[in-house]
């Protein structure tokens, strides 16, 4: 099951496929979505949540992740054993990434055709 859980000031995704909590804003760098604009649209633009979601940016710039591509490397190297165990010489590293954040993480969530992730 995936939460979205807020520690000290910051939100995180959490799953079981995860060695670590994978921040916010670099799960949403790895689906396409670059803009901090765009993500504080996505999240809501109530002050309770542009607060939180300021810590989180910050974050994301303190560990240099500011392309699609560095985001799904991060994530990438945070798999579980189990999730890193899917990872084929045939298939990119990162197509498995990708796989889990649409069909495991964000499974509930139906994505548009036109989505970038």
């Amino acid at each position: 099951m995936t939460s979205v859980v807020l520690k000290n000031g910051q939100f995180y995704l959490q799953h079981s496929l995860f060695q670590k909590n994978i921040p916010i804003i670099i799960a949403f760098k790895a689906m396409g979505i670059q803009c901090d604009q765009e993500i504080a649209q996505l999240v809501g633009s109530e002050p309770e949540f542009l607060g939180e979601l300021g810590l989180s940016l910050q974050q994301c710039s303190q560990e240099n992740i500011l392309t699609e591509l560095q985001a799904l490397e991060y994530i990438t190297i945070n798999l579980s054993l189990k999730a890193k165990s899917k990872i084929h010489t045939r298939s990119g590293p990162h197509d498995v990434t990708i796989d889990i954040l649409s069909n495991k993480i964000l499974a509930h969530i139906p994505l548009s055709k036109n989505m970038p992730f």
